[in-house]
């Protein structure tokens, strides 16, 4: 691609700073139901229970409910929920809280004011500061000890062998536990910190379960550890001399957000408060999609991890990043306050990816039975008491265009999406909604079957133009013209979709393109898109 080589099957839909609000006219307000149908475009995952045992290797069957294949309402309120998110520019309701692990062992020095130097000052030259944790009810205590550099061939009871890593000069040797010194709790929140880590290494979630057992058995478990500068408060634990430390901020801490957005006060929202969190219920509620005849493919086997939060060239905004070849000291990153977020990751139709059958990836392969393509089934809106601008807001999100059949605009749902999976067409059948101050005025029609107070299609247009002057309003800008519309737009043009190499997860083997040699920057959608499309 002529603008760089990083590829993802997904991207990001610009979030702006300034977050639409709810809209509080009850001027007007509207109940009913919205009947859509749905045709499974590409194959569809829908999970069953997850509470499997991990060593479980059989494939993992579509969810079943009363013996049926069928897709929960929860599952179909998530899916408008996020897309109404989008297109009103509200809140985004699925962010992490969680602290961001980073490692930069080389690099400058720790005496200069650079990134590399940030991370170098919590490991002082030629001090190694490790112990021993233990769990006592549900608190971890920490008892310091002196750690002592051994060359790599000596092993033994206190010796930690901290993994096999390029250029590994030493294991370290703890002296003995000694239950009678002083020991130091460990707070949550580097806990917290401490347990993020794991996601990022195979061999440090091995670790992690020794150590478990190592407490179930009331052994304590050695770690290495940092202080506060000039302060004996622990800040960060870890499994390796040189560990990962966490990042300033998190996603949530660099996401726009408002207590009563659009989005909040439609679906429902939870505020946090100082005497615990209180639940506001939403105005909107699915029904469950039962599949009567449902078809089968194959059994799939997917490797389906890929970068995340961690991977800067793809989720923070680079101004200062070429298309290959950045170094981490000059990207933005989560210690940076006025670091930006690309936006709300959102996935690419594709086409789908063939089953992995590569034997060295047992571990990280997932194994499911989708819905094949071609599958019918029907599911409910139910609306109640929404005025006329969420009521606009419901109908764009579902009723996505298709009126050029070149360009043909689907929805994602379910799992497995970035192996191509999860493309569905969804239309709206009919709308019985009506105005609720009118849902009693004539008794008599009402005995005879009619509806007076049903909403025609000429007032459901207005609804959406409603919602649509609402958010341009709002944002001063035409509602078609926003950044988070034209890139959704983008995203689910389903004939106009990028070719499949230029969505592809980025490889880490040798001989084929790799991320963490090429170190690329992702370019934005509509750069992906029009590429596609010129």
């Amino acid at each position: 691609m002529a603008f760089g080589s990083a590829t993802a099957p997904y991207n990001f839909i610009p979030l702006e700073n300034k977050i639409v609000p709810a809209c509080e006219d009850a001027s007007a307000l509207y109940s009913g139901v919205i009947t859509c149908s749905l045709e499974t475009v590409t194959p569809l995952f829908v999970g069953g229970p997850s509470n499997r045992d991990k060593n479980d290797k059989s494939p993992r069957e579509f969810l079943r409910i009363n013996d049926k294949p069928a897709i929960p309402g929860t599952t179909f309120k998530g899916m408008l929920r996020s897309v109404v998110e989008i297109l009103s520019n509200s809140s985004m309701s699925k962010v992490s809280h969680a602290p961001i692990p980073f490692r930069r062992v080389t690099g400058a020095n720790k005496k200069t004011d650079t990134k590399s130097g940030i991370y170098k000052q919590n490991f002082p030259e030629g001090v190694i500061k490790g112990g021993y944790l233990q769990k006592v009810g549900a608190s971890y205590y920490l008892t310091p000890c002196k750690v002592t550099p051994v060359s790599l061939s000596e092993t033994g009871e206190d010796v930690f062998v901290t993994g096999d890593m390029k250029n590994k000069k030493h294991n370290y040797r703890f002296d003995p536990f000694d239950p009678k010194a002083s020991r130091k709790e460990v707070s949550d929140k580097v806990m917290d910190a401490f347990l993020s880590q794991m996601d990022n290494s195979t061999y440090q979630q091995e670790l992690w379960e020794k150590a478990k057992q190592n407490f179930k058995e009331k052994k304590p478990f050695k770690v290495f550890y940092t202080t506060i500068q000039n302060s004996s408060e622990i800040n960060y634990i870890g499994l390796a001399r040189y560990f990962r430390i966490s990042y300033k901020y998190t996603v949530a801490d660099l996401t726009p957000s408002k207590n009563n957005d659009f989005a909040k006060e439609l679906f429902g929202r939870i505020i946090e408060g100082e005497n615990g969190s209180e639940g506001y219920k939403g105005k909107v509620s699915c029904s469950t999609a039962f599949f009567d005849k449902p078809k089968f493919d194959s059994v799939k086997t997917y490797v389906l991890g890929e970068p995340h939060a961690t991977c800067l060239l793809h989720y923070l905004e680079q101004k200062n990043a070429k298309s290959e070849g950045n170094e981490p000291d000059t990207l933005s990153d989560y210690n940076e306050a006025n670091a930006k977020l690309r936006g709300r990751k959102y996935y690419w139709h594709r086409d789908p990816i063939d089953p992995d059958t590569d034997s060295d990836k047992d571990n990280v392969k997932t194994r499911i039975i989708p819905l094949s393509r071609g599958n019918k089934t029907t599911f409910k809106v139910y609306l109640d008491k929404v005025n006329i601008t969420e009521l606009g807001a419901v109908i764009e999100a579902l009723s996505l265009p298709q009126d050029d059949p070149k360009h043909r605009h689907f929805h994602k749902l379910g799992g497995a999406k970035s192996a191509g999976l999860g493309t569905v067409n969804i239309r709206i059948l009919s709308c019985s909604i009506d105005d609720t101050s009118k849902r009693y005025a004539s008794l008599e029609d009402r005995l005879e079957g009619k509806n007076t107070a049903a909403l025609s299609e000429d007032e459901l247009k207005q609804a959406k133009g409603a919602f649509r002057k609402y958010v341009g309003d709002y944002l001063g800008k035409e509602y078609e013209a926003l950044d988070n519309v034209d890139a959704f737009m983008m995203m689910t043009d389903y004939d106009g979709r990028p070719d499949s190499k230029a969505t592809a997860n980025m490889g880490l083997d040798k001989g084929t393109p790799n991320f963490s040699k090429s170190k690329a920057l992702l370019p934005h959608a509509w750069e992906v898109y029009k590429d596609a499309n010129s």
